[in-house]
């Protein structure tokens, strides 16, 4: 019986990206975005001279004995970024997307102080992993899916590697509600997010301009204040930090960092992307 073909083992720098697949001793092709990069017997594919910081998709396919190309898989990643001075740390986490048949693989960076991550599909809880990566094997093939990936951590866990100017912020945050447990208002949520196509689109043979990145917002505003009130009454964050600082150029186009929601109980952040 033939193996299963699938991604085993995934790396990256900020220049490569690396990842090995089952051994099948058949002849298997990777694409880059559609274009050819690869073809050989070897079950291995390091990608070199890329950009730092940038999201790249990979086809992985296996030619079967008729001749047909079979067993597709798509993987889109990211290199790395060597700058490392963000505040936020979902700003430097890469989230890794792994599409088979009726097979849907996420994987993200740890965050220190998070022990376990509550997964969401469509807004429906599913169920909580103690690992940072997560697979669901009950996809509809025709149908798209929005992932929702929850972490939470103490705050006094984070603070040793914030600045002072966000220790001044979490000290303004908390004074809003004194009467509140510290427990409830010293805590930090993360939530990450990724909306897939239908795996039936995604895996046809056709190429398909879906799997360009359709977003991927990180900042909610360039305003110069330091704390906002939100003024949408129905919506559950009740506040959202600005920049503290004049917007320019350089901001639009590199400044796109993270969101950080703010309710009268949590700090929350927010990063995602789609394929």
């Amino acid at each position: 019986m033939e193996n299963e073909l699938d991604i085993l083992v995934l790396e990256q720098s900020h220049t490569f990206i690396y990842f090995r697949w089952t051994a099948t001793e058949d002849v298997c092709r990777v694409k880059r975005d559609g274009q050819m990069v690869y073809t050989g017997t070897q079950n291995r594919f390091k990608d070199e001279g890329l950009k730092e910081g940038h999201l790249y998709t990979y086809t992985l396919e296996r030619l079967d004995a008729s001749g047909h190309w079979v067993d597709k898989i798509k993987l889109q990643t990211a290199t790395e970024k060597r700058q490392t001075n963000s505040n936020n740390r979902l700003a430097e986490l890469v989230l890794t997307t792994i599409v088979s048949n009726s097979r849907i693989s996420l994987a993200w960076g740890k965050i220190v102080g998070i022990t376990a991550y509550d997964i969401y599909r469509n807004g429906a809880f599913i169920e909580t992993v103690e690992k940072n990566q997560y697979t669901d094997r009950q996809v509809s093939m025709n149908e798209e899916a929005t992932y929702w990936i929850r972490g939470n951590r103490p705050i006094v866990k984070s603070q040793k590697k914030f600045s002072d100017k966000k220790i001044a912020l979490n000290k303004f945050f908390n004074s809003l509600h004194q009467k509140s447990p510290q427990k409830k208002a010293a805590t930090e949520d993360f939530w990450l997010t990724k909306k897939i196509a239908s795996l039936d689109s995604l895996l046809s043979d056709k190429e398909s301009t879906q799997l360009v990145p359709a977003w991927q917002l990180r900042y909610t505003t360039f305003l110069p204040d330091t704390l906002l009130k939100n003024p949408n009454l129905l919506s559950p964050f009740a506040y959202f930090q600005g920049m503290d600082e004049a917007l320019t150029l350089s901001h639009h186009i590199t400044g796109l960092k993270s969101i950080l929601l703010l309710t009268l109980k949590k700090v929350r952040h927010w990063y995602g992307t789609s394929i």
